[in-house]
Formats: structure tokens, sequence, C-alpha cells
């Protein structure tokens, strides 16, 4: 009996995992077609300005290419503050030689960080929150680029349209133009299974804002504590959504992606990168969303699903193996379907991302454990021991 009852819940999850791997294809589909439609508000319906925070650190091989697409915006009113954290930084004359390129845009620097709390990313920006000439802000990573030019009338305009509601316009992220082994698995993990939760979670209204591309109102951030607030959390990003969630205002995504460039990272590096994102999870979520979290991998749900078909349909028992890889087949052709459908195709090549997408796959488990190992993470080059809640400390 209680087996039977094990076996019930084990095909109920392995249902209701799939019913998020087919909504999202289904979702991505209908995202496309509307970024082919284009941003059909023109800029003088849509008079807000808006200020740009790019925090800036140090020079990779598409840092200038990918703040040049900020200055190429197709909107009428902005101004970009690029933050940077000492005077010594390598990026301050990539940033200049374009404001000397581009006289007409309205820009400034902010040098040198504001010790307001643990989080580096905040105060290297809180000098220029502080500055921001206008209440829309739009603080955005230096690896995105902003593609395609109508991008900010876009996240301007869903904000607009959902202004009573909404907390934040975010952008699902996924990488462009991957060099080396490392991006290129990272393309695979963004255009699937992260992909794949958030525009579930998207679909949900639920919370799933990360902080590589976010419109913000400032009023609406100031409601909350603003950015010192959340100074000493390492997440700020979901912190700050959090609070507004918990006011009635709900995030709302984007039409068009963050489209990530940052050059060439080691498999090491790209693994430090996920198990830094991992730890902060496992540290800032209800115990019950992490212990959970492998069930949401190919792997673990097929081998769960499986079994639990097997035991309550014993005369498929013998054929247990088989559909736990027919399991395994169907996921990646729903994986690659959503991976071509959010990257463009021409940049990918099968085999290529089918190998990653194995070893992104089998990977994923051992890297949820190594995470629950320690407390422990490296951020910009700083240690920090996570507690309870996100709260970082500097070591």
């Amino acid at each position: 009996m209680f087996s039977e009852m094990l076996g019930y819940i084990g095909v109920f999850a392995w249902a209701l995992v799939w019913t998020g791997q087919i909504t999202a294809i289904i979702s991505s589909v209908l995202r496309a077609s509307k970024q082919k439609a284009g941003c059909q508000e023109s800029k003088r319906d849509i008079p807000l300005g808006v200020t740009i925070l790019k925090p800036v650190v140090g020079v990779d091989s598409h840092l200038k290419q990918n703040l040049k697409t900020f200055f190429h915006l197709d909107y009428e009113q902005f101004q970009i503050i690029f933050c940077v954290q000492n005077k010594h930084d390598s990026a301050i004359e990539t940033i200049q030689n374009l404001r000397e390129e581009y006289p007409d845009v309205d820009t400034s620097i902010t040098v040198g960080p504001s010790q307001i709390g643990q989080n580096p990313k905040i105060n290297n920006i809180y000098k220029a929150y502080q500055e921001a000439k206008y209440d829309l802000i739009w603080i955005c990573d230096s690896g995105v680029s902003a593609s395609p030019p109508d991008v900010l009338r876009d996240m301007v305009a869903t904000m607009c349209k959902h202004s009573k509601t909404c907390s934040v316009v975010h952008q699902l992220p996924l990488i462009d133009q991957p060099e080396g082994l490392g991006p290129s698995l990272e393309q695979v993990y963004f255009g699937t299974k992260h992909s794949r939760w958030y525009l579930v979670f998207d679909i949900l209204r639920q919370n799933c804002v990360n902080g590589m591309s976010n419109l913000y109102s400032r009023s609406a951030l100031e409601s909350v504590g603003g950015l010192e607030r959340f100074s000493d959390v390492i997440a700020e990003d979901f912190f700050i959504s959090k609070a507004l969630y918990d006011k009635g205002l709900t995030p709302r995504l984007a039409k068009y992606a963050a489209q990530q460039r940052s050059g060439s990272r080691s498999l090491q590096q790209v693994y430090d990168r996920h198990l830094r994102w991992s730890r902060l999870r496992n540290n800032m979520l209800p115990v019950a969303a992490t212990a959970l979290e492998p069930v949401l991998e190919c792997v673990v749900i097929g081998i769960i699903g499986s079994l639990s078909l097997v035991t309550l349909v014993t005369s498929f028992q013998e054929y247990a193996a088989w559909i736990f890889m027919t399991h395994v087949l169907l996921w990646y052709l729903g994986d690659m379907c959503l991976l071509y459908i959010l990257q463009d195709s021409r940049n990918l090549n099968l085999m290529s991302v089918s190998l990653l997408w194995v070893l992104r796959e089998f990977g994923g488990l051992f890297l949820y454990l190594h995470s629950l190992t320690s407390n422990m993470i490296i951020w910009r080059g700083a240690q920090f021991r996570i507690g309870k809640g996100g709260v970082g400390k500097k070591l």
C-alpha cells in the first residue's frame, strides 16, 4: 500500500515536471512570434526618461561591443552612468573612447564604491543610483548587450502597461556568441534548464528575477527601503523583487532576452559561477524548495518516474530501463526545441550542443551535492560566507 502511494506521487511529479517542459516550449514559441513583430510603441508613445546603471569591472573581448549597443538604443530620453570600482580600472579607457565617439549621448562615470554594505555590486552602483535623473532605472550588467535597439522601449512599454501591479521588468538571460567550452556549456544551460523554469515561473507570476538586466521604478524601490536595505544580501536582485512582490507587485518578463557576451571563460570558472549561484539558493530559499531542486533535473525525475510507473504497473517492470531511456531521449528533444527556438540557430552546432547537454544534465546533480558542502562563495575576487536569508559576510 505504501509503495503504491509512493508510486502515484512519483508519477504525478513526473507528469508535473513534463508539464513544465511542454509549457516552456509553447511559451518560447509565443515569445518568438512577438519578437518578430518588434516593439509596437513608438518613441513618442513613451515619454518617460530612463537612467541606465552600468556596473563595469575590467575589460573582456566583448566589452566595447556590448557597451556600444547602449549608445545605439532606439529610445528618446535616457542617460547612461558607468560605474567602475577604482580609477585604475582598465575599462575606463574603453568607456571614455565611447563617450568621445558619441558625445550627444548623455553619459557619465562614477569611480569608487560606496561602502554601504557587503554587496559589492550595490556598493559599485550606489553613487550612480543617487545621481540618477529619472525615476525609471535600468540596472544592466556589463556582459549584457542592448539588442535589438528597441529593447528599452519594449521594457518601458511593459512597465507602463502594468504600472499599478508591476515590480520590475526583467529579461530572460541567454548566452550569445560563446567563446570556448565554458561559455558554450552555459549557452546550453541558459537555453534549456534555466529558461524552462524561468518561463514557467513567469507564467505563474512568481518571483524568479535575476540581476543581469532589470528595469525598476525608483519610487517603488524607495518604498521598500531603496538599495540600502539590500546592501548586505548577495542576491540583491531576488530580495528586491521579493520585497516588492510582498507588497502585491509582480515581475514582468520583457519580450527580448538579455544576450550575454562576456568573452572566454574556462570550464572551471563556469563551474565556480554556478556553484556560487547554487549555494546562494541553498541559503536564501526555503529548505523545501532547495531540497526539491534535483527533482527538476532530467536524470533524477526520469529515475523517479520510471521506478514509480513500474511500481504501479508491474507488467512494465522488465522495461524500466527502456522507459528511463525513452524519457531521457524525449527530454533531450524537448530541450533542443527550446534551445533552438530561443537562440540563434545559425550559431548552434547540433553535435556540440548535444554533447554539452549530456555533460550538463549528468553533471547537474554533482554540482548540487557539491553546493551542500559549504556556504562559502567567491564573488568579484572576494570570499563571502552566506548566512540564512542570503546575508553575506566578507572574509
